[in-house]
């Protein structure tokens, strides 16, 4: 009885470390838009934003906020985020 105490306890122990490990964190992604200098808004000044991503891990989180480089494409801006 006392062993399966202990598994049970044990058991218990393992799930909550691994919730612990799945759940998602948030991170700061900083963009700044450059705005192309042969474009129609060249000589604008630049656009920062900041925009929370999550992920489990903080390479989950970079490739998240990296997705967001291209949002001002089509304005003829080049973007850079960056996790802060």
């Amino acid at each position: 009885m006392k062993m399966k105490l202990f598994f049970l306890a044990a058991s218990l122990s393992i799930i909550s470390i691994i919730t612990a490990c799945v759940k998602t964190k948030n991170y700061n992604c900083e963009c700044t838009y450059v705005a192309d200098s042969l474009g129609p808004n060249a000589g604008q000044p630049n656009k920062v934003e900041n925009t929370t991503v999550k992920g489990r891990l903080h390479e989950q989180a970079t490739i998240e906020c990296s997705g967001l480089e291209g949002k001002y494409m089509s304005d003829f801006y080049t973007g850079t985020c960056l996790i802060k």
